[in-house]
């Protein structure tokens, strides 16, 4: 039995924090480059010492529990302050940087969190520059050479030398026009499949968590249209009997509540995933470390101000 008042291995803690950033033993193993086998022995360790799962099995990779969310903010800024230890490093002061940083972001985060973002930099009186790219085929090298500072996208990976960890994890709601046909019975599977629907546009080989799920059950629904710009498919859901399926977080996009109708997706079993990611030498960096922290601090903000549910 491990003793509880024994002082924390960070070993430990960095285990954890891979496990709950990559959601998948498998995956924080190869972030850590150790084999999987240690990272199930060091899970033991820290259940032993907690008395708690930690995380369990979910579909394909691992979810946290009640108390590993809780433990997470805790572990990062311990890891966090033993980097700055050990690394003699310039203080970074984002109210009086004039720095520019080169972000790839999803939507999701374009219209959660770069507002939010924009206006603590205008409190401070920042300089810092914020320069956005969209996502394209040569965005996970960019990430691993450091021209991108940070990427938040809806797609895991286990690229060689880049962080990704998990932030948001938020089920699905369907969105109609108010005085749609369907809009006052029940979002059965069975509905959603005969109507017809717009989608955000995804990257190029990569195909959205929906219609994954869909494709496993021998479903596929009918998408009339894919768009890149939300205030494009709020303006065809708005105006005609397009139905769209997105995150909850994004739904709250959809204001007038007069004009639309928000039901709960029919597959409670899908979910949208949001990802961090940035190259692994970065965390070193004070710069860095204060773009990453902020925006994760941003992005717990915008939840919690939409009363959202903590993410895995």
């Amino acid at each position: 039995m491990a003793d509880r008042n024994s002082p924390p291995d960070l070993n430990l803690l960095r285990v954890f924090d891979a496990i709950m950033g990559e959601g998948s033993l498998t995956r924080a193993a190869e972030r850590l480059d150790r084999s999987q086998p240690a990272i199930s022995l060091a899970l033991g360790k820290l259940r032993r010492l907690t008395g708690d799962p930690l995380f369990e099995p979910h579909g394909r990779g691992m979810r946290p529990t009640r108390r590993a969310l809780e433990m997470r903010e805790g572990v990062r800024r311990v890891l966090e302050q033993s980097e700055q230890l050990l690394v003699s490093q310039p203080r970074f002061d984002p109210a009086t940087s004039d720095r520019e940083f080169h972000l790839v972001l999803h939507e999701y985060a374009d219209l959660l969190v770069l507002p939010r973002l924009v206006t603590m930099l205008a409190s401070l009186g920042s300089s810092i520059r914020l320069r956005l790219h969209p996502w394209t085929a040569d965005t996970p090298e960019a990430l691993r050479t450091g021209e991108v500072d940070l990427c938040f996208d809806a797609m895991p990976s286990s690229e060689p030398r880049v962080t990704c960890e998990l932030v948001v994890r938020e089920p699905y709601v369907v969105i109609l026009r108010a005085d749609h046909p369907a809009a006052t019975a029940p979002m059965t599977l069975q509905r959603y499949l005969a109507l017809e629907h717009v989608s955000l546009a995804w990257p190029a080989g990569h195909q959205p968590f929906i219609d994954n799920w869909l494709m496993s059950h021998g479903h596929r629904r009918r998408v009339r249209m894919r768009v890149f710009s939300l205030s494009v498919l709020k303006a065809l859901v708005s105006s005609s009997d397009l139905i769209c399926a997105l995150p909850r977080g994004l739904a709250g996009q959809f204001t007038d509540h007069t004009a639309y109708v928000v039901q709960p997706a029919p597959f409670l079993e899908v979910e949208f995933c949001g990802y961090l990611k940035w190259r692994d030498s970065m965390r070193a960096e004070a710069g860095h470390r204060w773009l990453i922290g902020t925006f994760r601090e941003v992005l717990a903000a915008t939840r919690a101000a939409a009363r959202m549910p903590a993410s895995a």
